[in-house]
This record gives structure tokens, sequence and C-alpha cells, in this order.
């Protein structure tokens, strides 16, 4: 699984060294069981942890339902790590195996509940996570929670449009021209163009902003 989907699982999860109580269980690290009440481990533990359990729903997932694309397995991966694998013998699993992938988001979206009571941190859970599929066939590498401006990556092929904040301006990094390159990279490339005038328009403006502080003294008198 692409590690920006890790990432943001473990960003879900949450990470605590002391033992909790989970509704179902007590967890302690990164949402994983723990061994015994009051508990407390180390960060690499809890990666250790994370690594297994992970993996293990992963298993489950590509058992139930083998060759699913990125999207869709990462989210029902997650889905599994958070909740079990109960989904695979109830509707969603049923349209999992159907390939509908418009009903699957659909029911998807509905386990937001921890003993019956609906969470808003599962609503905005399942919200994300179900971004991750794909309806129509595009699939983003990376979770939309990851894609920030600075050090986001779009890779398409050979091509890898890269942003960057060292100088304040978005810099692309590619081994074709933009003339040569197939739609989906000239998609790419046209999308760092406009965040380049974006941020170059905000730079205009912050130096205007600060020369009219500088003259606004004298204009006074």
């Amino acid at each position: 699984m692409h590690a920006s989907f890790l990432n943001t699982i473990k960003r879900f999860e949450g990470f605590s060294a002391r033992t909790r109580w989970d509704y179902a269980q007590n967890t302690n690290g990164y949402g994983t069981k723990a061994q015994f009440a009051g508990e407390r481990i180390s960060v690499e533990e809890a990666e250790r942890r994370f690594q297994v359990e992970i993996s293990r729903a992963e298993s489950l997932v590509d058992g139930f339902a083998p060759g699913l694309e990125e999207g869709m397995r990462a989210a029902l991966t997650s889905l599994t790590f958070n909740a079990g694998p109960a989904w695979m013998q109830a509707g969603l699993g049923a349209a999992v195996q159907s390939g509908d992938a418009s009903e699957v988001r659909r029911i998807f979206l509905q386990y937001n509940r921890a003993a019956g009571e609906i969470l808003p941190g599962l609503i905005a859970r399942r919200r994300e996570e179900a971004s991750w599929m794909s309806i129509d066939g595009t699939q983003s590498a990376v979770p939309r929670s990851e894609a920030r401006l600075a050090g986001v990556s779009v890779e398409a092929r050979q091509v890898t449009v890269q942003f960057v904040a060292a100088d304040g301006l978005a810099k692309p990094f590619s081994g074709e021209t933009a003339s040569a390159m197939p739609a989906q990279h000239r998609d790419a490339q046209a999308f760092y163009e406009q965040i380049k005038r974006d941020q170059l328009r905000l730079l205009t403006l912050r130096h205007e902003k600060r020369q009219d502080e500088t003259f606004e003294p004298s204009l006074r008198t």
C-alpha cells in the first residue's frame, strides 16, 4: 500500500503510548490491540504492531476481493483495520464483489458508528477513505489529505511534477517537454502553471502591500 495511505490511517487512529479503551477493546500505539490493561509502548513498537495489523487487514481484503484498484483496496483495508471484516458478509461486501463502485461508496459511508452512535470523527474518516476510491477508472496516487502545496508529487508514468516551497514558487521536474507530453501529463503541467501564476500574483500583492505601508506615513504628513 502507498505510504501516504498508511500515514493517513495512522493519522486517523492517532498515537497513544498508554492503553485506552476504544469501544470494543483496549488499544495503544496506532489503534492496535494492547496486550494488557495499562500497557505502555514506544513509538517503535507501535509502528511494528501497526505494520503487522495493517498487513493482516490487507491480506483479508485481498483474499475477499483480489485485484482491486489501489484506492479501493486502501479504503477497504483501512475499514477492516478500524472496524473488522464483518462488512465482507454484509451489503458492502456484495457491492464490492459486484464491482459497483458507486454502490460501494454509498454503503461505505454508512460505516460511521461506534457502539451504535454516529461519531463525527468516523464520518470524516469514511469520507476521506471513500475519496480514495475510483468510480470512472481514474485514481489519485495519494490521499487528498496528503496533497499539500509543499512537497506534493503528481506522478504520471515517466513525468513527475513536484511542488516545492524553498523560494515560494512551484517548480517542475520533468524529463519531457510539455509539447511531447501525453494528455494526462499536460494536465499536470497545466496545474503547475496555474499554481505558479497564483503564487506570483500573491507575491506581487504582498510586495505592493509592503510598498503601500512604506509610503503611508509620508502621505499622512
